[in-house]
């Protein structure tokens, strides 16, 4: 996985804080704390920055990027700047639980978060449950992931992680102004910290508990 646009990117050019660090002695948050994979750590941080009124300061930069992926035209404008509201573990009426659930006057997105765990979860239940609770809505389905998956599910398509953070990373600087110093630093480690986690290859151990092993970048 090719992760290079982190290496000269918005961050790096606009940022004075970033433009001192030491990158020899650098760290990343995520890796620190000890939980860098769990899928439900990066839905939370996702949660925060979807919010276009969190502290972050950088207002609809993820829902201007996901955009990208679902509407068209001027569906665009509308999409971006309706009003959300995001939701977190969502229970559907079977009692499952999607990771993350958009919600507006006019779309709903539900998310599913993956990061190394197979595309086992019920999607259609998923769908079926945005459908049936929202049903004059624009209902999409996206499974976010840190690999491509092979999944055909009418209603769902897949991005993987790079593809979102590269276009994040195109529109940034737009976003500069007005941001928070620190919400760029948290959305730097976020990044990175998918980038560390897809140059490693997973293997389990007997307690289903990931291991990982460092393999080289894929280019």
């Amino acid at each position: 996985m090719n992760f290079n646009y982190l290496n000269n990117n918005i961050f790096i050019n606009y940022s004075p804080l970033l433009q001192s660090r030491d990158i020899e002695k650098d760290f990343n948050i995520f890796q620190v704390a000890g939980f860098p994979h769990y899928e439900v750590v990066s839905s939370r941080v996702l949660e925060f920055f979807f919010d276009p009124n969190e502290s972050h300061g950088l207002g609809t930069l993820f829902l201007e990027a996901l955009s990208t992926f679902l509407v068209s035209g001027k569906d665009v404008e509308s999409f971006i700047n309706t009003d959300w509201e995001i939701e977190r573990e969502a229970i559907t009426s079977n009692n499952k639980r999607i990771d993350l659930l958009l919600k507006s006057n006019d779309y709903v997105v539900a998310i599913e978060n993956k990061i190394y765990a197979a595309e086992y979860n019920d999607l259609n239940d998923y769908l079926n449950h945005v459908k049936r609770e929202f049903s004059i809505k624009n209902n999409y389905g996206l499974v976010l992931s840190l690999h491509p998956t092979t999944f055909n599910i009418k209603g769902w398509k897949n991005i993987t992680y790079q593809q979102f953070f590269e276009c994040i990373n195109k529109i940034l600087g737009s976003y500069f102004i007005g941001s928070n110093t620190k919400g760029l630093m948290f959305l730097h480690d976020f990044i990175e910290n998918l980038k560390i986690l897809g140059n490693r290859k997973i293997v389990w151990n007997f307690l289903s508990e990931p291991l990982f092993l460092l393999i080289p970048p894929l280019t």
